[in-house]
């Protein structure tokens, strides 16, 4: 991965500028080790990339995993973690806009809202936080996600701990074979209808 990291910056330094590469460069951060990823980079160039195409469903989404990422790293009930969780679910928001509303999105969105209970809220965001969690958890089932492994999932515990029949409801969802499971998100990085040319 780290060698697709310098290939994506020497184009980079050679003038190429596309949103698609840009997301790949913040996509290939969230798959390194823990003592080797760089969050920070890995959100300047998400950031990069939406503001290039603000409609790029995929950059919204890896956004989101790094901030998942960070939450999960930082500790649930830490103030740094739950800001990471609301900036999360505000990418999955705008993921959800701009693409097909997959079952990893849906994951994505029940883990975040999860992180969110670990710390306390007002009565009427701690029902709306749980309302949603398990929505999500539902929607992701039926998209293909595996309910064994979300039942294991240690983020997702403190949904499973606010409302256990409600969790246990979620993850017996029926599943719906004809919607996708998994979204794109490492993308061509010269896309068909464009492709920057060095230097724009």
């Amino acid at each position: 991965m780290q060698s697709a990291i310098t290939l994506y910056r020497q184009a980079e330094g050679a003038g190429f500028h596309s949103a698609e590469m840009f997301n790949n460069l913040g996509y290939c951060q969230t798959l390194l080790a823990p003592s080797q990823w760089d969050p920070k980079e890995a959100l300047d160039y998400l950031g990069r990339a939406i503001k290039l195409n603000p409609d790029l469903q995929a950059a919204y989404h890896n956004r989101a995993q790094v901030h998942l990422r960070q939450a999960v790293q930082l500790g649930l009930t830490s103030r740094e973690a739950q800001s990471h969780a609301e900036q999360g679910i505000e990418d999955i928001t705008e993921a959800h806009k701009h693409g097909t509303r997959t079952g990893e999105l849906h994951q994505a969105a029940a883990l975040l809202y999860s992180i969110r209970l670990g710390h306390g809220l007002p009565a009427d965001q701690h029902t709306r936080c749980v309302e949603a969690g398990l929505r999500h958890l539902a929607m992701a089932v039926r998209l293909g996600q595996k309910p064994d492994v979300l039942r294991n999932e240690r983020t997702l515990q403190p949904l499973f701990k606010v409302n256990p029949e409600g969790f246990e409801e979620a993850l017996r969802s029926a599943r719906d074979p004809g919607q996708a499971a998994q979204s794109p998100r490492l993308l061509n990085p010269v896309p068909a209808s464009a492709g920057s040319a060095p230097g724009h």
